[in-house]
């Protein structure tokens, strides 16, 4: 089997292209690119979903707030749990003495 030349690929792609003619958009087209264009432009995000987050986050700020004053969440490396109480390793010995 004999693979054609990539001149010859390159040939026959080229006459594709050579037959495309040009096409006259429709008149409303324009317009209604614009109108795409000017409804992003006025695309904003609601004053009640900036209060909602900022209220979400408040609330957050206030309950952290809350357990670090009344020590519910302390920050000692005594109470801390290490990977060992996570993760538990097992005993591998067959024989007890």
């Amino acid at each position: 089997m004999k693979k054609p030349s990539s001149k010859k690929q390159m040939k026959d792609k080229l006459e594709i292209l050579a037959k495309i003619q040009k096409v006259n958009a429709p008149d409303e087209m324009y317009g209604n690119i614009l109108s795409i264009i000017k409804n992003r432009k006025n695309a904003t995000i609601s004053m009640t979903w900036i209060r909602s987050a900022a209220a979400a986050i408040l609330i957050l700020i206030s309950v952290e707030g809350y357990m670090i004053i009344t020590g519910d969440f302390k920050m000692n490396q005594n109470t801390t749990p290490s990977i060992e109480s996570i993760i538990p390793s097992s005993n591998n010995l067959l024989i007890y003495d």
